[in-house]
């Protein structure tokens, strides 16, 4: 108890002796805010119908699997847009789909227009856009994801 005593009165003798060179006392510097967590943004999956956040891989062609993207790396996630970029897979289907040659090429996967679908945030559209060099010429396209 006399150890507590001594030790305020030691501390208010320090502060009046601060105050009284002109000088304030230390301050705390102000905490800085914590980084914003990305909200819980949704993609569903076609070929499992299942939803996930950074898929590593997706399939832009649900019918046949045709086109998709492998070793997806994700930036903006949760934001209104993510981008994806991996490698693009599409069957050039010649001379005919079921015959067709499947090549790879680097590509981008962006996602946007989020909005609660399905009872759960999620984005609601995907461009596809093949990198240059684009050597087998796929298109860039976008299309609206499918929630039923």
């Amino acid at each position: 108890m006399r150890a507590k005593r001594n030790r305020a009165a030691l501390a208010a003798v320090i502060g009046l002796a601060s105050l009284a060179a002109g000088s304030a006392a230390p301050r705390m510097a102000a905490a800085s805010p914590a980084p914003a967590r990305a909200r819980a943004v949704w993609v569903k999956d076609c070929p499992t119908s299942k939803f996930g956040m950074h898929p590593k891989s997706f399939v832009v062609a649900c019918a046949d699997g045709g086109l998709y993207f492998q070793d997806l790396r994700w930036t903006g996630w949760g934001a209104s847009r993510a981008v994806g970029r991996g490698i693009l897979w599409a069957n050039l289907c010649k001379p005919s789909c079921v015959a067709g040659k499947l090549v790879s090429e680097p590509g981008t996967l962006t996602l946007s227009r989020v909005a609660e679908r399905a009872g759960r945030e999620t984005y609601g559209y995907a461009y596809v856009r093949p990198l240059p060099p684009d050597k087998y010429h796929l298109r860039k396209f976008g299309y609206e994801l499918a929630y039923r």
